[in-house]
């Protein structure tokens, strides 16, 4: 047996064990109604490589393909995905406005065609009320417009807040409303923050 079909029968193990995982955590998403992700994305390529490069199943590699569901999943993400990406990157966008608060820095990122990016760090991990975890980092995206008097306003993020920014000297004061009065821990709650331009 030579290298190159040690190699192939490998990467087709390899494949066709991960796609197996991957159909288990589909079918453990079906059952139990809550998200499982996959083990590891598109399997099938390894598959589908494997076959390719042993010469009695190069005629019919493409087949590797359909053996795992993530590749395709993939594919009909991709624009999605693309669009988000450029939405919120450096070339599209309009201000960057910084707020700190203690241990909490957060950055704003606003772009052209009404969207925005988040980003909230922390100094060290702060609690977040989930089984005792603490987080140190999060991003959400929304939307956002001008509305009187210059100020900005915040929304389509964590379902029904939403954020007013007023001008402020040469920054902006935030005024969130729909905050979940439930909550114990506020690492993410941006009420009565200043934000100023940064850079």
């Amino acid at each position: 047996m030579t290298v190159v079909n040690l190699i192939a029968k490998g990467l087709i193990c390899v494949g066709i064990l991960f796609s197996l995982l991957n159909w288990l955590c589909l079918f453990g998403s079906l059952c139990k109604r809550r998200f499982v992700s996959p083990a590891f994305p598109a399997p099938s390529l390894l598959t589908t490589l494997g076959l390719a490069l042993m010469e009695s199943t190069r005629s019919y590699c493409w087949l590797g393909l359909f053996t795992d569901y993530t590749l395709f999943a993939m594919m009909a993400a991709a624009p999605r995905l693309i669009a988000e990406v450029w939405h919120t990157s450096s070339f599209t966008r309009q201000a960057l406005l910084a707020a700190v608060d203690g241990p909490r820095h957060f950055m704003l990122s606003l772009h052209r065609g009404g969207y925005f990016l988040l980003r909230g760090t922390f100094d060290a991990g702060v609690p977040c009320g989930v089984k005792g975890g603490c987080i140190s980092s999060f991003n959400v995206a929304g939307r956002w417009e001008k509305i009187s008097e210059g100020r900005l306003r915040l929304g389509s993020y964590y379902g029904e807040r939403a954020l007013t920014l007023v001008p402020e000297g040469t920054g902006y004061a935030a005024s969130e409303a729909n905050y979940p009065t439930n909550r114990r821990f506020l690492y993410d709650s941006l009420d009565g923050l200043r934000f100023h331009r940064d850079g």
